[in-house]
């Protein structure tokens, strides 16, 4: 069989489980419209997807992509190739995310700008401490690196004020798109990434800048 049967194997195999395409992507963490796409041969997921793809619809990744079961390397590898370069007029990369096996490149645009973001306040106040401490014990020349320490606290307050509002916003939208269809589905993600988001800048407005007396 060739990689254009895939949408109808698929269709076929998510009918023989029950699933509606709705609830298919519920289970791959995906919109339904991603779904859609691969049915009507408009778009293929991702290989890493495929695995959990196979999962779901209870057969191996192999019939998955040729409808059979294919022992030949070089075949499987032929599809393999085929099925990662295939086009089509999809909105977005088919992400798929795998609870058990986090990966950053998995996540979506929005989640991932969501943790850079919260990273990066954490880096800020680590250095901050980090910076307090040896100035306090004497381990920084206090006329030679005063003004160095007003501007990057200066600059870096700056920073942490902005993505603690941004943050939030990021991580409310990624939620909305995902649950609109209008973006792949990482719910989970999106709310512990929005908690997140609110409580490190939280914690440390209100607790962490008082654990070092200046």
């Amino acid at each position: 069989m060739g990689i254009n049967d895939f949408g109808i194997r698929l269709a076929r195999l998510r009918k023989g489980k029950n699933l509606t395409q709705a609830q298919l992507a519920e289970l791959l963490n995906i919109s339904n419209k991603t779904v859609s796409r691969w049915e009507t041969g408009e778009g293929y997921p991702e290989i890493s997807l495929l695995p959990d793809l196979a999962d779901v619809l209870d057969v191996s990744s192999d019939y998955l992509l040729t409808g059979e079961e294919t022992q030949d390397k070089n075949q499987k590898d032929e599809f393999r190739s085929r099925f990662i370069n295939a086009g089509g007029p999809y909105r977005h990369k088919d992400i798929g995310f795998r609870w058990k096996q986090p990966r950053f490149r998995d996540l979506t645009v929005f989640n991932k700008t969501v943790l850079i973001l919260i990273l990066i306040m954490l880096l800020y106040y680590l250095s901050w401490v980090v910076m307090q401490l040896m100035y306090n014990a004497g381990a920084l020349d206090p006329e030679r690196s005063e003004g160095f320490l007003t501007v990057f606290t200066t600059i870096g307050l700056h920073i942490f004020n902005i993505g603690s509002k941004a943050a939030p916003i990021v991580a409310v939208g990624g939620l909305a798109a995902g649950l609109l269809d209008f973006y792949d589905r990482q719910s989970k993600v999106s709310i512990i990434l929005l908690v997140l988001s609110l409580m490190v800048p939280y914690m440390i407005n209100n607790f962490g800048w008082q654990i070092i007396d200046i």
